[in-house]
């Protein structure tokens, strides 16, 4: 599933994607495969049943498709499939070319159905009507009907390949020597062939009617019509192709599979004709031009191939679109940085390479960049923000520029080293018309009118860190400050900076505050990279705390923004959320909903219509929210598919597992058996990577974990006891899948652990008294040997902890070196300790004695040369310098530029441009 999941991540960021109609031969296809487990290449029959699996079979088995996994029925083995259908919510009938069988999808048994009068036929097409099963084969037409087989009176010279019942009543079935009709009420039969001279033009595979005309595909006279009043063919029209192997017919327009032109789209309209063809340059084109197989579901195209496997389309819901100019520019090509939406409707599109300026009313286009402008100095736009009807752009170490709609013009805001070599993250402005700007050298206010400017830093002010990246003025005029060390509040009534801002026992620990909000009830939203969620009241006296342990998908949270509703939306590394404050029900979105990219960066606006806009990491994305949410959930059932049990998958009708997964409630464990595994599918046939769900085990678990981008749950030491596991999509809004799993308790067990527990107390009360004994002959004895050993067993002590001291300190130096621990920002001595196997104190004695140096000190040397090694590869320009340094085990930038400093007597910067790596740094 690895190559269907990448080639979908791919096609989401193609600018086809949005919208696409479901009716468009301009369709991106994936491809299933014997490589990700199809029994076989070939597939000449695709069949979904009630529930919502994908039925395939193929030139050498009988295969299920759940949109994760395919599941192969070993009994249909070297045999052909032609045909499935269900005839109730049980069984399922397959047609091969050794004759039929049926498969009871409750308990997982495959009978074989002997046919009257018949050694061994191939039962070519399968149709179910009015409680009646009509099977197709070499030898005629044969009905089931209740757990009876009769033959009918119809004899062909060729194998009957198709079916249909007309509205009275009436058989017509395609055979390989003509069209056949037969009146089961008079019994009357008749055969109509194309070609009375030609019996290879007679050769018919399919049949569809519509209306009053039946169209046939043939296999060397292209598509037929046959007018069932007047009984006359007609050759329909010229395909390019002669050889019809299936039809479908929808909404006016009939699907021709044909082997070797692809798939036909015929509009019965203006008799218009479109092709989906393979095309060997198309990574998203269909893998083959032999079309064995088709079934057309809800806009998806299931398309079944000669010796090339299954090809289907995912569709995008389409709730998020990507905003694009026609014949200008289509953003889902660019990382949007940041951007502003202003009222008139024109906008400003921030990017890492500079930033445009449309007006679509009057029709204006405009790119501004380092390479086509000479005031901008830096291309990476961090910041939009409306003043004086003008726009305020920060750039990343370019400084701050003023941007003028109504001329078009930039230039730099002031001529002053602080607003000219800075980066700026955030703005804000007060009640008094002051300008607070969140920037990488503290806060900086600027009151406009008298051009005064105050300037706080951690060294002059409560500020906690220098590194400002979100500021927000609250209805309190109030100064939110998000730092890299957590969140500070600015009071404009006594002029002064504090951080203890949350309410008493409640320290959420955040740090890397990247983004700040408050919504029309005064609450105020701290977005944290590191540690997720908070929200607070405009009191300060309470306070939530959301993390992936009980709403998001992600400990990022990127940005927080309230819709026309009073939801808040929510972006996260791995998906959007909307919540409902006041039930705690949220709606989770991720690539399949037509979010182009799971990261987000923190920009984020609604704008006067209510539509919400988001800077993403493939464009800028909008969506207009409607008043229900409910309208997001499709309510599909989740499944159950598979069931492991220390590790082996257990087959139905046994003790753990009465029936098949999903016809299953309950799995038994036996006393010995404390591990179990569930694989589940939730039917949509969508990207596994961006989706999430979340399961529950009561008696187990308290809250709701997180499953991203897999399908399968595992439990291990379970305790004897009657447990249910629910399982859904992450949030509320969907149908939960539930399952019991009971384990016995184990009276052995209990007698066992008696034996142990008496054995135990025996040998303490023995061994106790030898204790006794021996410390009464330590009185009465005194051995001089030991005496006079005394110094010299210590004299060889010492010597043994020189040797041993080489020992270690080759033992830690080889697992530094091949291990690569120091990568894990949370390495500890104890994890050493552990590794190489020697006492946490004799570590640390020999790094103290042998290196001079503490285990900190010791590890971070390590983390400044790999630092440095990837800093002088392509690694400087593939990440920001925070995210390499991360790479490298630090765990924050303030002590990556610290430690730096402190082990190089450089900062980072300094060692770059010293190095000559790159002329500008990288973005933080």
């Amino acid at each position: 599933m690895r190559k269907v999941l990448f080639l979908f991540l791919l096609l989401m960021f193609s600018e086809n994607l949005f919208p696409v109609s479901p009716f468009c031969p301009d369709l991106h296809f994936t491809t299933i495969n014997m490589d990700n487990g199809l029994s076989n290449n070939t597939i000449n029959v695709i069949y979904k049943d009630s529930v919502g699996f994908i039925w395939l079979g193929t030139q050498n088995g009988f295969n299920r498709f759940d949109g994760i996994n395919v599941e192969v029925y070993p009994d249909f083995n070297n045999e052909t499939i032609y045909t499935i259908c269900e005839t109730d919510s049980d069984r399922l009938w397959v047609g091969t070319n050794f004759g039929l069988k049926v498969l009871s999808r409750k308990s997982g048994s495959i009978q074989t159905i002997e046919l009257p009068g018949v050694n061994s036929t191939a039962v070519r097409a399968l149709k179910f009507h009015n409680d009646t099963l009509y099977i197709c084969t070499n030898h005629g037409l044969f009905t089931q009907k209740d757990n009876s087989i009769k033959k009918t009176g119809i004899n062909v010279t060729g194998h009957l390949t198709g079916m249909i019942i007309d509205s009275e009543g009436n058989y017509w079935l395609t055979s390989g020597d003509g069209l056949i009709y037969y009146d089961p009420h008079n019994r009357k039969y008749e055969k109509y062939r194309y070609s009375s001279t030609n019996n290879i033009l007679n050769k018919f595979h399919c049949l569809i009617q519509v209306e009053s005309k039946i169209y046939i595909g043939s296999e060397n006279a292209g598509i037929l019509v046959f007018d069932i009043p007047s009984k006359t063919f007609i050759r329909f029209m010229d395909l390019g192709n002669n050889c019809i192997l299936n039809l479908n017919f929808y909404q006016n327009k009939l699907y021709a599979g044909t082997n070797g032109s692809g798939l036909k789209i015929i509009s019965l309209e203006d008799q218009s004709v479109s092709s989906i063809t393979h095309d060997p340059n198309n990574p998203y084109g269909i893998s083959s031009n032999a079309i064995y197989s088709f079934l057309l579901d809800n806009g998806t195209f299931w398309i079944g191939t000669f010796f090339s496997g299954l090809n289907y389309n995912i569709i995008s819901k389409n709730i998020f679109q990507v905003y694009s100019l026609p014949g200008k520019l289509n953003t889902l090509d660019l990382n949007v940085r940041s951007f502003r939406i202003g009222d008139d409707g024109r906008k400003i599109i921030g990017t890492r390479n500079g930033f445009f300026f449309i007006s679509e009313k009057e029709a204006v286009f405009r790119n501004f960049s380092s390479e086509n402008t000479d005031v901008l100095k830096s291309n990476i736009i961090l910041s939009v923000f409306p003043w004086n009807d003008q726009f305020l752009i920060g750039t990343y170490s370019g400084g701050l520029y003023i941007f003028n709609p109504q001329t078009i013009t930039l230039s730099e805001f002031r001529d002053e080293q602080l607003f000219t070599n800075n980066s700026f993250y955030s703005f804000t402005s007060d009640k008094d018309k002051q300008i607070w700007f969140g920037t990488l050298s503290g806060v900086i206010c600027l009151d406009p009118n008298t051009g005064k400017i105050e300037q706080y830093t951690s060294s002059n002010s409560g500020l906690t860190d220098n590194l400002v990246y979100s500021i927000l003025c609250d209805s309190d005029n109030r100064i939110w400050i998000g730092t890299a060390e957590g969140v500070c509040l600015y009071d404009n009534k006594n002029k002064t900076i504090r951080k203890d801002i949350f309410p008493t026992g409640f320290n959420p620990n955040l740090k890397m505050i990247r983004h700040l909000y408050q919504d029309s009830s005064g609450d105020i939203w701290i977005c944290s990279e590191k540690n997720g969620l908070v929200q607070i009241n405009k009191s300060l006296s309470a306070g939530k705390h959301y993390t992936d342990k009980n709403l998001l998908p992600d400990i990022f949270a990127i940005s927080t923004i309230e819709d026309s509703f009073g939801y808040i939306w929510i972006s996260t590394a791995k998906g959007l959320i909307r919540f409902d404050k006041q039930t705690g029900n949220y709606f989770l979105f991720s690539l399949t909903d037509g979010i182009p990219a799971p990261m987000f960066n923190h920009s984020v606006q609604k704008d006067e219509k209510g539509t919400v806009w988001w800077a993403n990491e493939k464009g800028l994305l909008y969506t207009m929210p409607p008043e229900n949410p409910e309208i997001y959930s499709e309510k599909k059932p989740i499944v159950i598919t598979a069931v492991y049990i220390g590790g082996k998958r257990i087959k139905p009708g046994t003790s753990s597992l009465q029936y098949v997964p999903e016809f299953t409630s309950v799995i038994n464990l036996e006393s010995d058996q404390d591990n179990v595994g569930i694989r589940f599918s939730g039917l949509d046939f969508g990207i596994l990577k961006s989706e999430i769900y979340e399961y529950k085990l009561d008696g187990r678990d308290s809250t709701w974990n997180k499953l991203i981008g897999q399908n399968q749950i595992s439990y291990t030491d379970v305790k004897p006891g009657n447990y249910k596991l629910h399982i859904r999509k992450a949030g509320s809004l969907e149908p939960e899948k539930n399952i019991r799993i009971f384990k016995k308790k184990s009276y052995a067990a209990y007698f066992r652990t008696g034996i142990f527990i008496i054995i135990i107390l025996t040998g303490i009360y023995f061994y106790r008294i030898q204790l006794i004994q021996l410390s009464n002959l330590k009185k009465k004895f005194v051995d001089p040997v030991k005496k006079r050993m005394d110094h010299s067993e210590k004299y060889q002590n010492s010597k043994l902890v020189e040797e041993e001291s080489i020992l270690i300190r080759n033992a830690l130096l080889e697992y530094m070196e091949r291990e690569q621990p120091y990568l894990n920002p949370k390495l500890k001595l104890a994890d050493a300790s552990a590794a190489i196997k020697y006492p946490q104190a004799k570590i640390s004695q020999v790094l103290n004695q042998n290196l001079k140096t503490n285990f900190t000190d010791f590890v971070n040397k390590y983390r400044v040369n790999e630092f440095k090694k990837k800093a002088q590869s392509d690694s400087i320009h593939q990440y920001t310098l925070t995210a390499l340094s991360e790479k490298c085990g630090f765990n924050s930038r303030s002590s990556f530029f610290h430690v730096f400093k402190k082990i190089t007597s450089q900062t980072p910067l300094e060692f770059l441009k010293e190095s000559e790596i790159g002329r500008t740094p990288p973005f933080q």
